[in-house]
């Protein structure tokens, strides 16, 4: 049976205001009045419990929350979605991945990327200590995210910093490719056109896929993009699969990265 808000109101015992506030997400709905629309939509027990966890943990500040001010509030929305995510697969062709990313990497990046509004040192500063900070939650949580890493042959020959930082970078995504919850494949370049060529993504998919599809996350100069239909994350789901057989294979892509690193050094001698 489906409600207007008017009838939801009526059989909730709230006004109008309260039902439409609740269904923008402007107001955050109490524990109490979850268990209570869950109950008059007739919601099934699995889904009314996940709804009643997310109701209670709005009430717990993120991590992300003492970075208000220092990156974009979409990216703070990101961050939120991204601790409630088991697996994430993400294609990089230009740059490391930010969960991978060392500080004198990220803070050479966070200086250089932004021409119309780049920060100052404490800026740049307080990037940097958000990205180190995203980077425990994710990997030293007690369920540590799984992640599958795409970088394109590209992202790990561009010098980001001069040699000596770049090598530290490389050696440091070394480091976590030997996690058993990390994966990292490299695109290299003799494989030609590929499914990741049009643009980076991440796909982030939760611990109960039957309440919450897995999420397609594009980001922009000044704003992000969310895809959540079905035919959208099949295709981006569907692009990772063209991803993980045309890469070379884990081992490879260390033996890879390895290499640059290492031709990196001498050239720095």
């Amino acid at each position: 049976m489906g409600f207007t808000q008017e009838q939801a109101a009526e059989a909730l015992g709230l006004n109008k205001g309260t039902v439409s506030r609740y269904e923008a997400a402007v107001t955050k709905i109490s524990v109490a009045h979850t268990i209570a629309m869950c109950d008059t939509y007739g919601v099934d027990p699995k889904t009314k419990a996940h709804l009643i966890e997310l109701a209670r943990r709005a009430d717990v500040r993120g991590w992300w929350n003492q970075y208000g001010g220092a990156t974009a509030e979409w990216f703070l929305d990101y961050l939120a979605l991204e601790a409630d995510t088991a697996v994430l697969s993400n294609y990089e062709s230009e740059l490391i991945p930010g969960l991978f990313q060392t500080g004198e990497y990220a803070a050479e990046v966070t200086a250089r990327m932004w021409p119309t509004s780049q920060p100052d040192e404490e800026g740049i500063r307080r990037r940097v200590d958000l990205r180190l900070d995203r980077q425990k939650a994710a990997f030293e949580r007690p369920r540590p995210l799984t992640m599958w890493a795409f970088i394109s042959e590209g992202a790990l020959r561009r010098v980001v910093g001069g040699p000596q930082i770049m090598v530290a970078q490389l050696e440091h995504v070394l480091e976590l490719a030997e996690r058993p919850n990390i994966i990292v494949q490299v695109m290299p370049f003799e494989r030609g056109a590929h499914a990741g060529m049009l643009s980076p993504f991440v796909l982030l998919e939760f611990p109960d896929p039957d309440i919450d599809p897995g999420v397609v996350y594009l980001e922009q100069r000044t704003s992000s993009l969310y895809l959540e239909g079905a035919s959208d994350v099949t295709a981006y789901t569907l692009a990772i699969e063209h991803l993980r057989a045309g890469s070379l294979d884990p081992d490879q892509s260390v033996g890879l990265i390895r290499a640059i690193a290492s031709d990196l050094a001498r050239s720095d001698r």
